[in-house]
């Protein structure tokens, strides 16, 4: 049976909307893992908190701990007493897998209340734990908007809160930060938008989008928004983050344009510190600085660490890019030479 060029055009688009519209169906379900079981509370690391409820900007209602300065028995009194944090706040936003109850969140909570002596503020984005609602990418953006607002309601004034923000919570951080002045804004893990996470694990699909990036989509473009952030910057990435690369944390410290410094932890990966003391240690340092008016340490040169990092995960995906683009090169090639077959071209033609 003779496959018309019209017909073969009808399936290529069909395969095409296919290859289109399927990740966006899927993209929520890979970026996003709520889960509304509360495993701990921070009771487990010492800590006593305050059980809140509050609202996101839209008006969602959301659950968070607000742990006050002092309050447990892991807030001992920092060697250094000329440095008083007190009135700093550290507004915690959390990874994308977890709600405010995992035990990483609450050990390293309990491990900046001892170490940098700031009050504490945690909470979920709707759809985890006891937050309600359904989460989005819109939707993350308004909770912490909320949460900023609640603690100006408490008498909070926004350039004494440090951001801290983890993985999917950088992206949330640095939104924020593009829109409020804050006192500083850490990110731990931090990538620089959605659609390079998906060309660095999937170059095929990746490269596409770029080629179509009008798509809607879930876009966490933290790279386009952080030349507006205004206050001090600390980055921190584990060298052997497999996830996301250690060069989507060196381009962002690139593109910033405050006082800023990245800090890369040997031998740690995307959630897990190698050496707790010397993330511990740079953020102290950081805190401290922010405490004192100073200005953070330029950053190192690490181009040879990004360069390893990339030759050394991402040849097969290369590999498998170049052999599409060359799939769909010889499939044009093959259709535009039924177009152009003397053939093709006479079909319908009186003889």
């Amino acid at each position: 049976m003779e496959l018309r060029p019209s017909m073969l055009l009808l399936v290529l688009g069909i395969c095409l909307v296919i290859f289109i519209i399927t990740p966006l169906f899927l993209e929520k379900s890979l970026i996003y893992y709520p889960s509304r079981r509360m495993n701990s509370t921070l009771a487990n690391w010492g800590l006593q908190y305050e059980d809140i409820y509050f609202q996101a900007a839209d008006g969602t209602r959301l659950n968070g701990w607000y742990v006050p300065l002092g309050k447990g028995e892991m807030a001992s009194p920092l060697q250094d007493k000329t440095f008083e944090s007190s009135t700093l706040v550290t507004l915690w936003l959390h990874a994308n897998a977890h709600n405010i109850s995992e035990a990483y969140d609450g050990e390293m909570m309990a491990l900046i209340q001892r170490h940098l002596k700031t009050n504490l503020f945690i909470f979920d984005y709707r759809g985890y734990g006891r937050s309600e609602g359904e989460v989005s990418e819109s939707g993350t953006y308004s909770d912490a908007r909320g949460a900023l607002d609640y603690l100006r309601e408490r008498g909070v004034a926004a350039d004494t809160v440090i951001l801290f923000g983890h993985s999917l919570g950088s992206a949330v951080a640095v939104d924020l930060a593009a829109e409020n002045t804050v006192r500083g804004l850490i990110l731990w893990s931090p990538f620089t938008s959605v659609a390079d996470i998906a060309r660095y694990h999937y170059p095929i699909l990746g490269h596409f989008y770029t080629l179509l990036p009008w798509l809607p989509g879930i876009k966490y473009d933290s790279i386009s928004k952080i030349g507006s952030v205004g206050s001090p910057l600390l980055i921190i990435h584990g060298h052997d983050d497999m996830l996301v690369p250690l060069s989507m944390g060196k381009k962002l410290y690139d593109e910033a344009k405050v006082e800023k410094k990245i800090v890369v932890l040997r031998g740690a990966d995307h959630n897990r510190m190698s050496n707790g003391e010397e993330m511990l240690g740079a953020i102290d340092s950081f805190v401290r600085k922010l405490g004192r008016g100073e200005v953070a340490s330029p950053l190192p040169d690490l181009k040879a660490v990004v360069f390893y990092h990339r030759i050394s995960q991402e040849p097969l995906a290369h590999l498998l890019h170049l052999s599409l683009c060359l799939c769909l090169a010889s499939g044009f090639y093959c259709n535009l030479k039924v177009f152009t077959h003397p053939y093709t071209r006479n079909r319908g033609k009186p003889q």
